[in-house]
């Protein structure tokens, strides 16, 4: 491609916001995680416990076109800058204008090579989760970092109907039987007065959240506010409490089921269906159900019908003494 040159942004101008929206409205590498107003939000809610400090990185081309960029989330660790991948960030996406060309990757000139370098100077150690899109990671690896792949499932949206025939014999029950026993909403909610499940939730299970209460509301409360989050809902459709409740955040073609909690039964089941229902209905294409790392999870995950899809996560210690520490306690 044509030579690129990076620079740091400022998110606070207004010109700058502008380009950056643009860029993401036409990248192959769109997604939620993506937005300004995602990593600002996600910043704010992290700040006092995580110390994050959220830093954009552009790539202009010659004529000051925005071609690429990334969201970075910068914590200190004692006299050490790390561009790390914070809590409840699935993706920290590079960005480019187009996909890389194999002759650019082949000849050290893409996008990435004025990146890195970039990026490198700044901070001591870096890792980042890639867009599934970008699944050539050699411009990385060249570059001396170490490249890991990650799984997540996709579900194709369609018709109710066929989506369910294509899932497995349990969703299917589920869905057929226990569709008439739930009401499911999507939006409009005092996400305050829900959110409790949650909490209830990991106490069961005797795991700590990956948020304190207030720090997920404040985070939650304002994505909904950007339009870049839906809450769904599913109670009885007599009344009562709230049996299950999915978080799933939208920008683009594809929609990503991102955090949620419910109590044992149907609930998530009923309300990953009502997702894809609603996300068809207004015109994506999938709903990312968000790692499959795991395996009761992602057995789960599949029975939706869904593809396996992979990413990267690619990682590079500037300072090697980091890599040790690491090895201790991970704080990428």
């Amino acid at each position: 491609m044509s030579e690129v040159r990076a620079t740091w942004l400022d998110p606070a101008e207004a010109a700058t916001r502008a380009a950056w929206a643009a860029l993401i409205d036409t990248s192959p590498y769109r997604t939620p995680f993506a937005a300004l107003a995602f990593g600002e939000a996600l910043t704010d809610a992290l700040a006092s416990s995580h110390g994050l400090r959220l830093r954009v990185a552009g790539l202009h081309d010659g004529d000051g076109h925005l071609v690429g960029g990334v969201l970075v989330y910068e914590r200190r660790r004692g006299p050490y800058r790390l561009a790390v991948v914070p809590p409840l960030a699935s993706h920290t996406p590079v960005v480019l204008a187009e996909p890389l060309r194999d002759t650019d990757v082949h000849h050290r000139r893409s996008a990435l090579d004025t990146l890195l370098p970039f990026l490198e100077a700044e901070f001591h150690a870096l890792a980042f989760h890639l867009h599934p899109a970008m699944h050539d990671v050699r411009a990385f690896v060249w570059a001396g970092y170490q490249a890991y792949p990650r799984y997540t499932y996709h579900a194709p949206l369609d018709a109710p109907e066929e989506m369910v025939r294509a899932s497995s014999r349990g969703v299917k029950k589920h869905v057929r039987r226990d569709t008439p026993l739930f009401d499911v909403a999507c939006g409009g909610h005092d996400w305050t007065a829900i959110s409790g499940l949650m909490d209830e939730v990991f106490e069961r299970q005797g795991s700590a959240p990956p948020l304190a209460h207030e720090q997920r509301d404040r985070l939650i409360g304002t994505l909904i506010e950007a339009e870049l989050a839906y809450p769904f809902v599913l109670k009885p459709s007599g009344g009562g409490a709230p049996e299950g409740v999915s978080v799933a955040l939208a920008d683009g073609q594809v929609a990503h089921q991102w955090t949620g909690a419910s109590r044992p039964g149907p609930a998530m089941t009923l309300l990953t269906h009502a997702m894809r229902c609603h996300f068809y209905e207004v015109g994506l294409s999938a709903l990312d159900l968000t790692g499959a790392n795991m395996p009761t999870t992602a057995e789960f995950k599949r029975s939706f019908g869904a593809t396996l899809t992979s990413y990267y996560r690619v990682e590079r210690y500037v300072r090697p003494e980091l890599r040790a520490l690491a090895q201790v306690r991970p704080f990428l």
